[in-house]
């Protein structure tokens, strides 16, 4: 799969015939200064962020932490390039700025090198971000610190945010979950088979579910841990199907409770 996405990489054209780079195309360094190829990211969806360890919007670490984690199993991840042309707000070298992220916020996505975007020799990475001739999308300054672009598997620019723009914020988060896809899996559910069609669009359906004689119940459950439907069916119900229309798209958790004996399986609501 690495090989494919890598080919696109390598073919992707403008219209006049030149090679377009993609994200993938640079190579940076970690926070560590060891020389790492952004092509390794190939396959995943990716949010890149300049970070700052002094700012008003380095709350923000947290949620893209949160972020990171709960999308991370879902081919996402998050990349953070410190940088102190901002109001001088992360004046220091690269480990105390790792020092800071790992003790302040527990962070654990990729974070590189310290780099310049606005004072002297910007990095090629933000060059590429900020100039459609580079990305072929768009132009889109960076103005101040936590300023989010969005790049797609195959390294093409997608989207940009400004700092004001939560992690959590609604289009990100569909954005990342836009493409995760399902099949119908055959899932064994105590001494039985539990069939449920996945994705689920504005119906959840579930068969098989009558295996005993204790009542079941099942929960649909957010990614941020919130029950947000929950159903009791008494014995003897051997399918149903319930209305999620209301749910908005994203992934959840789909929890069936059968007397003292609990699964759970990921679905996502794609309406």
């Amino acid at each position: 799969m690495r090989i494919f996405y890598t080919l696109l990489m390598l073919v992707s054209l403008n219209l006049s015939g030149q090679t377009l780079q993609t994200f993938h195309s640079f190579k940076v360094k970690d926070i560590h200064s060891d020389s790492i190829s952004l092509s390794s990211f190939a396959g995943k969806k990716l949010l890149v962020v300049n970070t700052a360890s002094f700012c008003g919007y380095t709350y923000q670490f947290a949620k893209l932490q949160k972020l990171d984690s709960v999308y991370q199993n879902y081919g996402f991840r998050v990349i953070g390039f410190p940088c102190n042309d901002f109001g001088g707000q992360d004046p220091y070298a690269d480990s105390t700025i790792e020092t800071f992220c790992t003790n302040q916020y527990a962070i654990t996505f990729p974070m590189m090198s310290k780099i310049s975007i606005r004072i002297g020799d910007t990095s090629d990475v933000y060059k590429w971000l900020q100039r459609k001739k580079l990305n072929g999308v768009s132009n889109a300054q960076v103005m101040w610190n936590f300023n989010k672009f969005l790049i797609d598997e195959q390294g093409h620019w997608k989207r940009h945010f400004l700092s004001p723009t939560e992690p959590s914020d609604t289009a990100i988060t569909h954005w990342i979950t836009s493409s995760v896809t399902g099949n119908l899996p055959l899932v064994k559910h105590n001494s039985g088979t539990l069939l449920f069609k996945n994705p689920v669009d504005h119906q959840l359906y579930l068969d098989n579910l009558d295996e005993g004689r204790e009542p079941s119940r099942i929960s649909l459950i957010s990614v941020e841990g919130k029950v947000v439907k929950s159903w009791i069916y008494q014995n003897g119900i051997d399918h149903i199907e319930e209305s999620v229309a209301n749910l908005a798209n994203g992934i959840y958790t789909m929890e069936v409770i059968r007397g003292n004996q609990a699964e759970r399986h990921r679905i996502m609501i794609s309406k």
